[in-house]
């Protein structure tokens, strides 16, 4: 959600917002968050326990 319909043009005309659109567009499942892979609480809510885990997701899943 952005503030105004300006905004959003703006965002969607962007080329790296453009491939991410057409990934989308291909993609069967999509894992999207913002922040990094970091042991705290809020990794331990969705049940990764050890830095050796959250190692594993993001050689798994490559991101960083």
């Amino acid at each position: 959600m952005v503030g105004t319909p300006e905004l959003r043009d703006q965002l969607l005309n962007e080329p790296e917002v453009q491939h991410v659109m057409d990934m989308a567009q291909l993609a069967d499942i999509a894992m999207v968050g913002i922040g990094s892979l970091k042991t705290s609480t809020e990794f331990e809510g969705f049940g990764y326990k050890s830095q050796k885990e959250l190692d594993l997701l993001k050689k798994t899943w490559g991101c960083g």
